[in-house]
């Protein structure tokens, strides 16, 4: 009987959500800030205030160390430092969010979003991008929660002509870390919101466990400020505000939002390519096939997901694998006047000049990598004909009873490793696992190979020792020197077949 091994194939995903894009700095007054004809900021009383300095962005590895003895991983400490011109936003409710509202800039990146009140206000005149609204997509008034709340009732209140045309993206990267996963997801403001979606995870190093987020954002439209060309926002004296401009909110999202959490087995490359299947299935309705291989993977993930802008209020709950994952995607996939999305993101600039003001978060967390040329192998037997078989696939057809993870071995040709060929007899029902070649007897056919191990121990294997039984034409492969159940009926111990990693 011969298995057949599927093999994933490695798509990757890169639709980006957070822009990361350098904001060019320029001098008070010049047009290339805001890049508006017209534009001046000759009346902006607060053109001169310097902005509050943000670290540099970049990558640092501060040390590579080996894990212990026996593995197949290196563990090295990172810090990284990443800039985001949007933001996304996890209380979709929260009141310091709204077009126009100042913000103190020194409080940003430690999360604090500290608001500046007491102000002396001008109106602004906030738009938003719905194509066919029959009426004006624009409103004049004093900035406050409640003026945007009805100034944008009031636009999306009207007719509104034809489809309106969704942006979908999704963006899926791995994490290490509690701390990098803010980071990942662009935020520190209310995070607390979605820190019970991860609150079992396992972070140790010790971890066989990938972690991954997927980033799902389907935008329906955005709420952006006019920016007045002599640059004046508010009557203020710049003195009563420190020493540094603050910053405003320029624009918000509309949408829908999925935040998801996965803890895996799986490598983060199969991981990865899983998530990317399915949601390319959802989008393109199914026109993409979908693997047994690819749809266990996400069936036997941890899945949690913080969602917002569909139906109900914004939650996190759990998602039982790869329907879920495809049904979750697929649903509320357009706006209308009974999906109107929530706040997802916001855009801030600076009141001294308008340009982006960056949100820049910095992470420490350690990065474990392992050789992802070790997989794991699985062992099945069948209880009718007493035969055991080995295997990448954790999932095999009905013939086999799943006993639970063997060993691990190389799926591909490595330096010092040897190919170990599967050889069945089907007359016996009977499997064996050979660095040798064919086995003694007729009826053989050979399956190729199986795995690659090797013939002398190296560091982190361990002996396997392969077990014959006389009364079933039995192979059993173990990494056990004897076995306690049925004595008996394990006639011969044939020592040892090859050298392989222990699952630990």
């Amino acid at each position: 009987m011969k298995k057949t091994m599927y093999a994933l194939p490695l798509l990757m995903l890169a639709f980006a959500v957070s822009c990361k894009k350098d904001v060019r700095e320029t001098s008070a007054g010049n047009s290339e800030t805001t890049g508006k004809a017209g534009f001046t900021n000759e009346n902006n009383q607060f053109r001169f205030m310097k902005k509050f300095p943000l670290p540099d962005t970049g990558v640092q590895v501060k040390s590579s160390d080996p894990m212990a003895r026996g593995t197949n991983c290196t563990v090295q400490t990172v810090t990284k430092t990443a800039g985001y011109d949007e933001n996304i936003l996890l209380n979709p409710n929260s009141d310091i969010i709204y077009i126009g509202s100042l913000i103190k800039s020194e409080t940003i990146n430690s999360g604090a979003y500290t608001p500046l009140l007491n102000v002396t206000r001008k109106p602004i005149t906030m738009s938003v991008s719905l194509q066919g609204v029959q009426g004006s997509v624009a409103k004049t008034y004093l900035p406050s929660v409640s003026a945007q709340r009805t100034a944008l009732n009031d636009i999306l209140n009207q007719k509104i002509t034809g489809d309106q045309p969704s942006e979908v993206s999704m963006e899926v990267n791995q994490v290490y870390s509690e701390d990098q996963m803010k980071l990942t997801i662009g935020t520190k403001f209310e995070y607390s919101k979605i820190a019970s979606a991860t609150a079992n995870f396992d972070w140790s190093e010790a971890s066989q466990k990938t972690h991954v987020v997927a980033k799902f954002l389907q935008v329906y439209y955005t709420a952006d400020i006019d920016i007045p060309n002599d640059g004046k926002l508010i009557e203020d004296d710049p003195s009563k505000f420190g020493p540094y401009s603050p910053v405003y909110v320029s624009s918000c999202t509309y949408g829908r939002v999925g935040l998801f959490f996965l803890e895996s087995s799986k490598s983060q490359k199969e991981v990865k390519a899983a998530l990317t299947i399915a949601y390319k299935a959802a989008v393109t309705s199914g026109s993409i096939e979908v693997t047994t291989e690819v749809k266990n993977i996400l069936n036997e993930s941890t899945i949690k997901v913080y969602t917002n802008g569909g139906s109900g209020a914004d939650a996190v709950k759990a998602i039982a694998g790869y329907e879920e994952f495809v049904n979750f995607i697929k649903q509320g996939g357009r706006y209308s006047i009974n999906s109107r999305g929530a706040l997802l993101s916001y855009k801030l600039r600076y009141l001294s000049d308008h340009s982006i003001a960056r949100t820049v978060l910095t992470s420490t967390y350690n990065v474990r990598t392992c050789d992802e040329t070790i997989s794991q192998l699985y062992s099945f037997r069948n209880d009718q004909d007493g035969d055991h078989y080995i295997g990448f696939v954790p999932n095999m057809d009905s013939y086999w009873t799943y006993e639970g993870p063997a060993f691990k071995a190389h799926r591909m040709a490595v330096d010092g490793a040897y190919p170990v060929y599967c050889y069945s007899r089907r007359a016996n029902g009977e499997h064996v696992f050979s660095m040798g070649g064919t086995p003694d007897g007729s009826g053989w056919i050979s399956e190729g190979v199986a795995f690659y191990a090797y013939k002398t121990q190296v560091e982190g294997t361990v002996p396997i020792y392969e077990f014959y039984s006389a009364s079933g034409t039995n192979h059993y492969y173990t990494p056990a020197s004897t076995i306690g159940s049925y004595p008996g009926y394990w006639t011969e111990r044939r020592g040892v077949a090859f050298y392989l990693f222990p699952n630990q």
